[in-house]
């Protein structure tokens, strides 16, 4: 018996040591994938900077393509990225969208890759690629909430351009973020803030079962209350 035991021990002790070493190789291949990228320099700026002059070198994983992925999006949406000299901006977006359509490429069910192909699309005012981008997204990742959320508000930003068969799958975005913790409290804030909204999410609402409308009119509530000036003390 004493014998099994240590039998069993060792063979624990090997699975253990075992499953410590592909942890420490995978983040050691991850850091190995992101360091020409991540230490070209110390913060966005930087990394935006190897973006203008096209020395982006990545890795061949998907959270190293991630990572380039989210300065793309920086670069096209963010405070940093409007705020760019034009030409450098323009040069970065340039690099984005080679790096999207190659990322895409290489692996066809990446939605993410194919979000940032249609937020480009739109900076570069092609609605067509930009409805084919956001479809290829949904299809691969109909229920990612994230995913969902970005898609949304590129959708919202550039509703004119969304084609019949686009604002179907938009509607479906919202009615999955509506059903979702973080996601109502993000429709339930640009609800209260945009009126030309509150028609449509309103139509999308009122076919969701009576508990998903009963949570959004809670968090409707929440968020209005939240925007009521507080009223002063009285001395």
């Amino acid at each position: 018996m004493t014998a099994r035991r240590l039998h069993g021990g060792a063979s624990l002790l090997l699975l253990s040591f075992t499953c410590l070493l592909v942890v420490a190789g995978s983040a050691y291949a991850l850091f190995a994938e992101s360091s020409p990228y991540l230490f070209a320099g110390k913060g966005i700026a930087q990394r935006i900077e190897v973006l203008a002059e096209g020395r982006l070198h990545p890795g061949l994983s998907r959270p190293a393509h991630d990572l380039v992925l989210d300065d793309c999006v920086t670069v096209a949406s963010s405070l940093v990225g409007l705020t760019l000299p034009t030409s450098r901006r323009d040069a970065a977006l340039a690099t984005c969208g080679d790096a999207a359509a190659r990322f895409a490429a290489q692996s066809p069910t990446y939605a993410y890759a194919y979000y940032v192909e249609a937020l480009l699309a739109a900076e570069r005012a092609d609605p067509k690629a930009m409805n084919a981008a956001l479809a290829t997204s949904r299809a691969l990742a109909p229920t990612e909430q994230w995913l969902a959320e970005l898609r949304v508000k590129l959708a919202e930003d550039h509703l004119d351009q969304i084609q019949p068969a686009g604002l179907e799958g938009h509607a479906a975005d919202l009615a999955l973020l509506v059903g979702s913790q973080r996601g109502i409290r993000v429709i339930a804030r640009r609800y209260a803030a945009i009126e030309s909204f509150r028609e449509r999410i309103t139509a999308i609402v009122e076919t969701l079962p009576v508990e998903q409308q009963k949570r959004f009119l809670a968090a409707l509530r929440s968020e209005i209350a939240a925007r009521r000036p507080v009223a002063a003390a009285t001395p």
